[in-house]
């Protein structure tokens, strides 16, 4: 709602210090910073009109947002001196509505947002993300941050100034859009500049190269097997959908699908990080569990690596 004046009315949201889905790991921090009390009215999103498909705006509005927001940004980042990355929502309308922090080591970690209550931020009154929308990745390769913001084949997409993006890399600021919400990620720590002095750059750089070259030959990489009750389904997967990301869900938009119901609609994606094919959790209820009993967020493959999958199993072999 609005009040007479033009201005949001924000008396209906309550401000949370300290927020975060389930399952958080050591090196993960997630703040909502603002929660409706109540469900957002269908195609209505903080009583402004959201407009379902088409590209969203990066103009004077969403810069706007972020001169507003920039002070909290900066104030973030500045506090968190160790490597890694923050993840910034900021609304047109109403600024900062969350944010997540994912620690950089040489090891990749990953987070999802979107509107499940499961994943790492979870922002319930953005009617224009889906449910998992988007997957961060962030590991440390020679001293820098570098990240790789992965769209889950989303209803509205994720867009960067250059389009829409499935998948984009960067070791700067990275300014990504959806609807009237501004997706950006500032590095901390090492190397890492303050939002104010990057977020053009980082939008100029997803631009001139939304991806990190991959240092693996192109052609078939490896097979996603299925094992459910009995039958076996074979899926394989070239460098290029590493690259774009291959899901696996109920949704019949996922590659590798399966009818279980303790299976969520998008569970988790395979992606090549750095020419490397991970295994990450996209903030599914039930997880992945590896068959050695550790669970699997964000997992570098190795041929014949097995994990449950609902009640079935699902198994990585490298091809030749």
């Amino acid at each position: 709602m609005s009040r007479r004046d033009g201005t949001p009315d924000t008396s209906g949201w309550s401000r949370l210090p300290q927020a975060g889905a389930q399952g958080h790991g050591a090196g993960t921090r997630a703040v909502r910073v603002m929660e409706s009390r109540s469900p957002p009215e269908p195609g209505r999103a903080h009583g402004a009109t959201v407009a379902v498909g088409g590209a969203p705006v990066f103009g004077a509005v969403a810069r706007d947002a972020l001169g507003r927001a920039s002070g909290a940004l900066e104030a973030a980042c500045r506090a968190e001196r160790r490597p890694g990355v923050f993840v910034f929502a900021v609304h047109d309308v109403l600024g900062l509505v969350g944010q997540l922090w994912l620690q950089a080591t040489t090891a990749p970690r990953s987070g999802t947002l979107g509107r499940h209550a499961r994943v790492d931020l979870a922002l319930a009154r953005e009617a224009v993300l889906s449910l998992r929308h988007l997957v961060v990745v962030v590991r440390l390769v020679e001293g820098r941050v570098r990240t790789t913001a992965v769209d889950l084949e989303t209803l509205n997409g994720t867009h960067t100034r250059a389009g829409q993006r499935l998948s984009v890399t960067g070791e700067g600021c990275l300014h990504l859009r959806t609807g009237q919400v501004s997706l950006v990620c500032v590095p901390t720590g090492v190397a890492a500049a303050p939002p104010s002095a990057s977020v053009d750059d980082g939008e100029d750089r997803a631009r001139a190269t939304p991806f990190v070259p991959s240092t693996r030959a192109p052609g078939r990489v490896g097979a996603l097997v299925l094992h459910r009750r009995g039958a076996v389904s074979t899926s394989v997967v070239d460098e290029a959908a590493l690259e774009r990301g291959v899901l696996l869900g109920r949704s019949p938009r996922c590659h590798v699908v399966s009818s279980d119901p303790q299976v969520s609609r998008v569970h988790a994606v395979v992606l090549s990080i750095d020419g490397v094919a991970c295994l990450v959790d996209a903030g599914s209820t039930n997880g992945l569990v590896h068959e050695s009993g550790e669970r699997a967020r964000c997992r570098a493959l190795v041929d014949g690596d097995r994990f449950s999958f609902g009640d079935a199993w699902l198994e990585w072999r490298e091809l030749q």
